[in-house]
């Protein structure tokens, strides 16, 4: 009798442990699918932003319009803003998804190192993705390539160069 109340015991132990383990993983699984919903909907915004950016960038009087600050702007400098602020986006997804762990740290590094290597480097686009009101949805990015910026520049003045063309 003793050893089926042990034996009891036991099953009700095992058993609750793998109800408990069980819970922890829908939990971690729960988790998981919330960040995933939410980089799919910030992806899908900025697929719809860019597609009305895509009307603006073949209809520069749409965006002279919208914009007091534009309505003298060059059909050029118009293009590069808004490219700017497409490419200031995807820098941003990115970013959000490395954060949320949904990219591995390798492909960040090679994301950023793109950036550091190729992009900015690039004095135009250096200038144009240190001007906060390119990005829409993080500061944290603005601040992270303003950071990358400085140090390019950094480097510049003291004669590092960056592998692959970037810096001279």
């Amino acid at each position: 009798m003793e050893v089926a109340i042990r034996m009891s015991v036991i099953l009700d132990v095992l058993q609750t442990v793998a109800i408990l383990v069980t819970l922890g993983f829908s939990i971690w699984q729960w988790k998981k699918t919330c960040r995933m919903i939410k980089i799919d909907n910030y992806a899908k915004i900025i697929a719809a932003m860019n597609e009305l950016r895509g009307f603006r960038l073949d209809n520069p009087n749409v965006e002279r319009a919208l914009f007091d600050s534009r309505k003298d702007g060059t059909e050029e400098r118009i293009r590069k803003r808004v490219y700017g602020v497409m490419l200031a986006n995807i820098f941003e997804w990115t970013f959000f998804s490395y954060q949320e762990k949904l990219i591995d740290k390798r492909q960040w590094e090679t994301w950023k190192a793109i950036w550091k290597e190729v992009i900015l480097p690039n004095d135009t686009l250096a200038e144009l993705m240190s001007d906060r009101t390119m990005y829409t949805f993080s500061c944290d990015a603005y601040e992270l390539i303003r950071q990358w910026v400085g140090e390019i520049q950094t480097n510049r003045g003291s004669g590092t160069t960056v592998r692959d063309g970037g810096l001279k």
